[in-house]
């Protein structure tokens, strides 16, 4: 899996969600999130893709 950093300011990254490419799939993740349920979600992407 690979992972990709970009430069950003900070008024951006707090507008902006991130953005994680898992294979195929695309997850936007907002402030707020889930952090066990996003755990779980990538872990059965990493499966499937």
């Amino acid at each position: 899996m690979s992972v990709e950093v970009g430069e950003t300011s900070e008024r951006d990254s707090l507008a902006s969600p991130l953005v994680i490419r898992v294979g195929q799939a695309v997850i936007e993740v907002k402030p707020g999130f889930d952090p066990a349920l996003l755990t779980q979600v990538v872990r059965t992407l990493k499966t499937l893709c």
